[in-house]
């Protein structure tokens, strides 16, 4: 009786070949074991009450069917209407799926039918499915691993491009550094543009408290690993596409390039403690440097093959309950305690804070709201949901900032900044300009305690935020290259397309 335990093991690496760009080999051994640890207990027991092995085997594997193939069925029905009914309700599959279960179940218990021949069919095609999965794992990843040459290795190691130097200061006492993530956050002009939404309270308030806040900024990459590896590396990314190629959807290098980022070591060599504060990076969920974490975004694992295995079953939308409760334990947290971390040595803090990205989980004062829900009366718009968590958003951090001045006496240096901005309608194969336009532009702003901005300048990007911080207050002298901007579709993320003309000449 193969079927049963077949099923068990396509549904993991089905979902495996979906998923293997991002997520490490070794992430299939717990919920394959799981999986399969589950369906022999029922099989066994079904068996022993039963007395057939077939119908017991034929049962597990529908219930495996129906409860693993739920979320995708969903995904394809949700939202889905006829004439004001909506048919795609979580609750209305939820039905069906029972009723089908039901069904199934009183059939296979009541007939007087063999079942050698069905089960030696569904044998035969789950064992075809599992054959074809991982012809298509083999074929993806000796293409990806023959791709995956010495070049980017070198290349990724940091050392081997650039050194850490020692930091100078005339004041003997380093200032803490906050480097501050809000990620998917709109330039001012970006959100009155898109979203009609005027956010000059905010800017004011940073330029108030002595910020240099870059009026016509854009993220170098459209995407957050991209973004980030690009600014804490302080070069661009672009070499990845001769060492990869423009085929390639490898995204664990890009995880070990943020992981091992030459900001962090800078300032450690320096003496720094290094402070994560929200999200968790690397092949293997962490920093490499980082001496502590605070507020860990682990997300049941957000990064995890079990984690994509119960968002496709049948209790896929608790999960996105729980997970969306973890989410805002970890911003309030953050927001909490940024401020206040006890330390000997001079700390840098990187703090990746998820707002306003989806999902959107707070109202305009920090409400808790459930995706697709309303505070009030009017039905649930995505795009008046993204701007209550940019209020939000805006309302924690200028906290923050106020409170990081006040404990520091104004000797810290904030870097606000956003990996993107938004992407509401995005085509990532055939974007419009407008789209691009919408998709870089970032928040992106200063605070030096001298307040010496004379190095920086409008239409600055991250890619030289931090060489521009260690040469105007440290001392250093490390190479301010050209702001340049480049689009990649999902199809392709490493063809880069160089759309800094097309975005310059929108400012014009």
């Amino acid at each position: 009786m193969l079927h049963p335990f077949l099923f068990s093991i396509f549904i993991v690496i089905f979902i495996y070949s979906h998923n293997i760009f991002v997520i490490p080999i070794q992430e299939i051994i717990f919920p394959l074991l799981s999986i399969l640890g589950i369906t022999s207990v029922s099989f066994i027991m079904l068996t022993r009450v039963l007395k057939s092995a077939r119908k017991s085997g034929l049962i597990v594997s529908l219930y495996l069917i129906l409860f693993f193939s739920f979320g995708h069925i969903f995904n394809i029905v949700n939202d889905f209407s006829i004439g004001e009914f909506d048919i795609g309700r979580y609750s209305y599959l939820l039905i069906l799926y029972f009723i089908i279960f039901v069904i199934g179940t009183i059939y296979l218990l009541r007939t007087k039918i063999e079942l050698n021949s069905i089960t030696k069919i569904i044998n035969v095609v789950v064992i075809a499915l599992l054959a074809v999965t991982f012809v298509g794992i083999l074929t993806t990843s000796m293409n990806e691993y023959t791709s995956v040459n010495e070049n980017v290795l070198q290349k990724t190691n940091l050392h081997d491009v650039q050194e850490t130097t020692q930091l100078q200061i005339l004041n003997k006492k380093f200032p803490n550094v906050y480097y501050i993530i809000l990620d998917e956050y709109g330039s001012q002009k970006s959100l009155q543009q898109f979203f009609n939404y005027d956010n000059k309270n905010f800017v004011s308030f940073l330029k108030e408290k002595g910020f240099f806040v870059v009026e016509n900024s854009y993220a170098n990459y459209p995407t957050t690993k991209l973004s980030l590896g690009s600014s804490m590396n302080m070069k661009y990314l672009n070499y990845l596409t001769d060492s990869l190629g423009i085929e390639s959807k490898n995204q664990h290098i890009l995880d070990l390039i943020v992981s091992e980022n030459f900001v962090m070591q800078n300032f450690k060599s320096n003496g720094y403690d290094i402070i994560n504060m929200g999200s968790l990076w690397g092949p293997n969920n962490e920093f490499k440097i980082v001496d502590q974490n605070l507020c860990e975004n682990k997300e049941m694992n957000r990064d995890s093959l079990m984690r994509e295995v119960i968002e496709t079953s049948m209790v896929g939308y608790l999960l996105e309950r729980i997970v969306e409760d973890e989410r805002r334990e970890v911003i309030l947290c953050t927001y909490e305690k940024i401020s206040e971390i006890k330390h000997e040595n001079p700390i840098f803090v990187f703090a990746h804070i998820l707002l306003p990205h989806s999902p959107y989980i707070f109202g305009p004062n920090g409400e808790k709201i459930v995706p697709g829900t309303s505070l009030n009366s009017k039905v649930w718009n995505p795009r008046d949901a993204f701007i209550d968590q940019v209020k939000f958003a805006n309302k924690k951090t200028q906290e923050s900032i106020e409170k990081i001045l006040q404990n520091e006496d104004g000797n810290a240096i904030i870097i606000l900044q956003s990996d993107t901005g938004s992407s509401f309608d995005m085509d990532w194969n055939d974007p419009t300009r407008e789209m691009i336009v919408e998709r870089l532009s970032n928040l992106n702003a200063y605070y030096l305690p001298d307040k010496n901005y004379e190095l920086f300048y409008d239409k600055l990007t991250p890619v030289n935020s931090f060489p521009l911080i260690f040469n105007s207050y440290f001392n250093q002298n490390y190479e301010i290259i050209d702001d340049k901007m480049y689009w990649r579709s999902s199809e392709q993320p490493y063809n880069f397309r160089d759309v800094t003309n097309l975005l310059l000449k929108d400012d014009e």
